[in-house]
């Protein structure tokens, strides 16, 4: 190396020594000139809950059962960064007991907050360790002697292990938890809870509660204790109490499942009387009816509620493959009198006019929405219609048909040559290319408003379409539905129209659709033939 590469090499060396010590000294003034009392945020919040095991899961609660192993979850949201601290919980021992048989033990801190990026640790002395906490409080008049004769504490020390910055806490998860039991001989109300006196400020200095704040870019060397600024802080809790007629209700699915666990049974556990939401079992090819209490003959029904005693219940299920009702469909053409102005029906149209081709739906069976596809002849019919553009479905306006009962409102679609409906169609056989070829097609979707289960009469017509019969047509013209697009839980799975069943008054949620169930289908149309004027 040359005598000038060399000067030029610890030039810049000392170039980044000194650069780095500027940076280092940067930081220093910077973390020096960070105040407590000014600087970032001051709310503090610490929230107390009460969770128990229901089928294998943690869930908060405002109700227990006596004897139950419960959980104390505490929450802490602040809107400072933080690192190391302390708190200090009460219970009630008429209503709680611990589970603890050391005097020092591990804090379990929630996972989300033990690891990275956090690394939160602590541990916790109870009353049974003798540290007196309690006796500092009474002497400063926050608590009585009968309260600390009668509630057990769990005094806590966390901090961010290793060499780790300060960090925010959010309130959103559970920051710690402490395993209790209810007292077998429990009553009134059980609370786990901090207490507003013992919360350390500049004002009372024998506080103990103490969430200590530094800045974001800091370490545990930084932190100010809340002794040195004054923190909004806001302490809350959900207290317990008993079930007063605790019971259990058992749900067998019957050759089902359910498919949030795989199991065939579920038991749900709560006070008598009260809100139950039960999970509907699945079983193929069959649907689900209600449930029916074992060893009676009631009809199937939904359990909305806790039973008055501990229940078990059974699925009742029918058969997605063999229904005795009917879906029948029906088109016809109808023309304008000319000197009544009304639309009449026609089996005979003019080359040139303008016709409705009306479609008629009748079940035998409740529904309250559906999806079709009709099809015309497109060498004797043209239409205004603009492919691939959504129109409102035209539907009967007349008081006594089953769309103005039903408040049926839709739209239909004119299929271009890319139409997903129909190709999937022809991909499955159901039309084929000559078909498609010679066809036009209109897709629909309705649904009724309320969407209510209701029997569809054809009596009156359902919807209308205008068409015009073209100069050149010859032979005969028709607006149509193929019963094989119709589905059915056999060959018809991937078919399109549905008439969903549903039951009286039911809800379109509750609705299923075709290609689950088997029924009877009739499918009727009566074409046109030109005549000359």
């Amino acid at each position: 190396m040359t005598k000038i590469k060399r000067l030029v090499a610890i030039a810049l060396a000392l170039l980044m020594v000194f650069g780095s010590m500027s940076v280092m000294a940067s930081a220093v003034a910077t973390i020096s000139t960070w105040d407590a009392t000014v600087d970032d945020g001051f709310d503090l919040g610490i929230t107390t809950k009460i969770y128990r095991e229901v089928d294998g899961e943690w869930v908060e609660t405002e109700k227990v059962k006596a004897g139950e192993a419960v959980k104390a979850r505490v929450f802490i949201d602040t809107d400072y960064f933080t690192n190391t601290g302390s708190l200090l919980f009460f219970y009630n021992t008429s209503f709680f007991s611990d589970a603890y048989s050391s005097d020092l033990n591990d804090l379990k801190v929630n996972p989300y907050y033990s690891q990275k990026p956090y690394y939160f640790k602590g541990s916790f002395y109870n009353k049974s360790a003798g540290t007196g906490i309690e006796n500092v409080f009474v002497n400063a008049g926050v608590i009585s002697r009968d309260f600390a004769n009668t509630h057990n504490y769990f005094s806590i020390s966390y901090e961010i292990e290793g060499n780790n910055k300060n960090k925010l806490i959010s309130g959103s998860k559970w920051f710690c938890e402490f395993d209790l039991t209810v007292n077998a001989d429990a009553a009134g109300t059980g609370k786990f809870y901090a207490i507003d006196g013992t919360v350390l400020t500049p004002s009372f200095s024998r506080g103990y509660i103490n969430v200590t704040k530094g800045p974001s870019y800091g370490y545990v060397e930084n932190v100010v204790s809340m002794a040195d600024w004054k923190a909004n802080v806001t302490l809350s809790d959900v207290p317990v109490t008993l079930y007063k007629n605790y019971v259990e209700a058992t749900f067998k699915a019957g050759n089902g499942m359910f498919e949030s666990t795989n199991e065939d049974t579920a038991v749900y556990s709560g006070e008598a009387n009260s809100a139950l939401a039960v999970e509907a079992p699945i079983r193929e090819n069959y649907i689900f009816e209600g449930w029916v209490a074992e060893g009676t003959s009631d009809a199937p029904a939904e359990v909305i509620a806790f039973p008055a005693a501990d229940t078990t219940y059974v699925a009742s299920w029918r058969s997605a493959t063999d229904y005795d009702e009917t879906l029948s469909f029906k088109t016809d053409f109808y023309r304008l009198d000319e000197e009544t102005g009304e639309w009449v029906y026609t089996e005979k149209v003019i080359p040139g006019e303008t016709v409705k081709a009306r479609l008629y739906i009748n079940t035998t069976y409740f529904t309250n929405a559906g999806n079709l596809i009709m099809f015309y002849d497109n060498d004797f019919f043209d239409t205004t219609y603009t492919e691939n553009v959504e129109y409102t479905l035209v539907t009967n306006t007349d008081p006594n048909s089953s769309a103005k009962i039903s408040g049926a409102t839709g739209t239909f679609t004119l299929a271009d040559d890319n139409n997903a409906v129909v190709n999937k169609l022809l991909d499955n056989g159901y039309i084929d290319q000559d078909f498609v070829d010679t066809h036009g097609a209109i897709t629909a979707v309705y649904t009724f408003n309320p969407a209510l289960g209701q029997k569809l009469s054809g009596e009156y017509y359902f919807a209308e379409w205008e068409f015009q019969v073209k100069e050149d047509a010859t032979g005969e013209g028709d607006f149509f539905i193929v019963e094989d697009t119709i589905q059915n839980a056999k060959e018809g799975r991937l078919a399109h129209i549905s008439v969903h069943m549903s039951t009286d008054g039911g809800k379109d949620t509750d609705a299923i659709s075709l290609f689950e169930i088997n029924l009877n289908t009739e499918v009727e149309s009566h074409p046109v033939s030109t005549y000359s004027k």
